[in-house]
């Protein structure tokens, strides 16, 4: 198994990428505290035959990262995070990463195995997702996908999708997504990837707790409370089936009742070439 991360700061935090990862036993618990602001590039608990670990990350002030992922082969860990000010995701710019490389812009505690996934529960003033950034719980094959539960003192924002030809040429293993191009599935960073998808392919901004193609487990539920809701150029919540498992159920709770979709914003639980059944909104 990989060791634990601890760390913590009465001050600003800016840390690179901090990785506990496993090639046979299970990834490594992260947990980081700063009492102030704290900017990251990624944290990572990953392993490629046994369960993820928990991330914890909790800040005084604002945070801002490009990745946090448990994801697993036999079931993945638990994300949670904790601001009272503002959580900000975007996507990652591609242009300067070694030829071959690619980093997605993701929070996911996506499930590979017959383990469940992780929960990923977000407490914050402000949070928002911008340019392809993704939140998903899904699952990729017969453990249950994990729920989605995110509270907000002021705004949820998703706005926008991936900058276009993110991909210059052939699809890495690890991208996938749904056949019509329309309700996407965050990238998959251990390269077990179900569908590869075509170049061009728009990925949106999006929150996510899905089946993917062929996959029998059950997608968990999302559940959003916050006094302002918005979905706008092409973002995406959905809780999609894509395979045998049935789509979970959505919850929006806006205090008073204010959700804006605009320019292509998406609320969206169905049912797309699969078997499975969808869930509620």
């Amino acid at each position: 198994n990989a060791g634990t991360i601890q760390t913590r700061s009465l001050d600003d935090m800016q840390l690179g990428d901090v990785n506990a990862w496993a090639t046979q036993g299970n990834g490594g618990s992260v947990t980081v505290q700063t009492d102030s602001n704290f900017t990251s590039r990624s944290l990572l608990s990953y392993s490629r035959e046994g369960r993820g670990s928990n991330i914890t990350l909790q800040a005084g002030g604002d945070i801002s990262t490009y990745s946090i992922n448990t994801t697993a082969n036999q079931g993945s860990g638990n994300i949670t995070i904790d601001t009272p000010g503002t959580l900000r995701l975007t996507f990652e710019d591609q242009t300067n990463l070694v030829a071959g490389a690619f980093r997605s812009t993701i929070y996911s505690s996506d499930t590979f195995g017959v383990g469940a996934g992780g929960d990923i529960r977000i407490s914050a003033g402000l949070v928002s997702l911008e340019s392809g950034a993704q939140i998903s719980a899904s699952t990729q094959s017969s453990g249950a996908g994990g729920n989605i539960s995110i509270t907000a003192t002021e705004l949820v924002k998703l706005s926008g999708t991936a900058p276009s030809n993110i991909f210059p040429g052939a699809i890495p293993a690890g991208a996938a997504g749904a056949p019509n191009e329309l309700f996407l599935i965050g990238y998959v960073p251990s390269g077990n990837g179900l569908d590869g998808m075509l170049e061009n392919t728009v990925y949106p901004t999006g929150i996510f707790t899905q089946t993917i193609n062929r996959s029998t487990g059950n997608a968990g539920t999302i559940a959003l409370q916050t006094p302002q809701l918005i979905v706008e150029g092409g973002a995406t919540i959905g809780s999609t089936a894509f395979g045998m498992g049935t789509g979970g159920n959505i919850a929006i709770n806006t205090l008073d009742g204010s959700v804006v979709l605009n320019t292509g914003g998406r609320i969206n639980s169905g049912v797309v070439g699969a078997d499975g059944s969808s869930g509620t909104i």
